[in-house]
């Protein structure tokens, strides 16, 4: 029964677009996602969110909000972003270094001396991935918390501490704290970097985190369904009342390919705590399409911030050595800036970034030599193996380069 609402739902959005050549093919991509991979993902609903050359944008949805009582899926909607969070810190920590109160290349213990045995990482090796910390998110302890209590609402000195005090650093338990290996000798990706430049950017502000993006980028750039929220969604502090977020937020489900039944797991009051500032942020397709142009076109960093934010290392090491510098033009894959990815393909760079949680995933394309931005959220966490996302967003561009000229959805 569940199906047929969807379908029809699909069936729907299609037909209300039915005079818009582009906007009904990219309809129809969005709905043909669904179709073939709701049941290997568990999801319910996606979002799509295409900005064309010379600015114009709309967005596509396919799908119900939850799989019971679900509303069709529209504008006011929520998704829980992951780490592409991670470049909203870097650009604060940017902004930061901008205006002269601290430089990227300081070790962390300048503004966090509590922890001394990390004394030679340094906040740049925070942000490219290159410090060696170990990711809290391996550690034991902290499964066995957040597996017994989802709703612990976690502090950023929690979360370091299962890093900092674990015995036994590196994923295969065999490298000796205080780094995995010696910092900026290689790559690992460690959500542990950006709790900590969380804590450097409220050390140095004197002000919550949230309280510095507000001010800083989402008052700033007009993004009203951004918020940083290390919180249960059914108990956020009052100042958020007035935003409705609980009743705006998709039904979120995390997907286990091996069940028999589904949902497998409704993740959607999962407490955002245990991302911090590595990936508590919520939003929708069109606020992170908004972020992610403004960003590339000059509007958010100083031109000398900016070259030092997508300034690329290897985490390939197949082409490349893990953690040395690399340009986007010469690597095969994508290589790790400041909280971005970068790669190389035919249409030229690739900017880009897929942000997971507990169920949900939102990623993002920008290639700046066809001028065209791609955003995609969908209501599922899922296995690499089986997550189609990237496949979406593929479908869309391979669809968009081929008409001519690409400017309109009106033809």
């Amino acid at each position: 029964m569940r199906l047929c609402l969807i379908l029809i739902c699909l069936f729907v959005s299609t037909m209300a677009l039915a005079k818009s050549t582009v906007a009904n093919n990219l309809q129809n991509i969005t709905n043909q996602y669904l179709i073939q991979h709701r049941i290997n993902e568990g999801a319910t609903a996606i979002e799509l969110t295409v900005r064309l050359p010379k600015g114009k944008t709309r967005t596509f949805y396919s799908g119900l909000t939850a799989y019971q009582k679900g509303s069709p899926l529209s504008r006011s909607n929520l998704f829980k972003i992951g780490s592409i969070t991670k470049s909203f810190v870097t650009v604060l920590i940017l902004q930061l270094e901008a205006e002269g109160k601290l430089n990227i290349n300081d070790p962390i213990t300048r503004y966090l001396p509590q922890y001394p045995k990390w004394k030679d990482v340094t906040i740049k090796q925070l942000l490219n991935m290159t410090s060696g910390i170990y990711p809290f998110v391996d550690s034991k302890g902290f499964r066995t918390t957040f597996k017994n209590n989802t709703a612990k609402q976690f502090t950023s000195k929690d979360l370091i501490a299962y890093a900092y005090n674990n015995p036994k650093c590196g994923l295969s338990n065999k490298v000796a704290c205080p780094t995995v290996f010696k910092p900026g000798a290689s790559y690992e990706y460690s959500n542990t970097n950006y709790v900590l430049a969380g804590m450097i950017i409220e050390k140095i502000t004197g002000q919550p985190l949230s309280e510095v993006l507000q001010k800083r980028l989402l008052n700033k750039f007009k993004l009203r369904n951004t918020f940083y929220l290390p919180y249960m969604v059914t108990r956020l502090p009052k100042r958020y009342a007035k935003f409705n977020i609980p009743k705006r937020m998709a039904k979120e489900y995390h997907s286990d390919p091996l069940s028999k039944t589904r949902p497998e797991n409704d993740t959607t009051d999962y407490n955002l705590s245990w991302a911090g500032p590595a990936g508590a942020m919520v939003s929708n397709t069109r606020d992170i399409t908004k972020w992610i142009y403004a960003l590339f076109s000059g509007k958010v960093l100083p031109a000398k911030q900016f070259k030092k934010m997508t300034s690329l290392v290897c985490m390939n090491p197949r082409s490349c050595q893990l953690g040395a510098p690399i340009t986007i033009k010469a690597i095969e894959g994508p290589g790790y800036a400041l909280g971005l990815l970068g790669s190389n393909a035919s249409l030229g760079p690739i900017w880009s970034y897929e942000g997971r949680t507990f169920g949900s995933r939102v990623i993002y394309y920008w290639m700046p030599e066809v001028d065209i931005l791609v955003t995609a959220a969908v209501n599922s966490s899922s296995n690499y193996d089986i997550d189609n996302l990237a496949l979406l967003l593929s479908r869309a561009v391979k669809y968009l380069i081929n008409v001519k000229p690409v400017s309109s959805f009106e033809h």
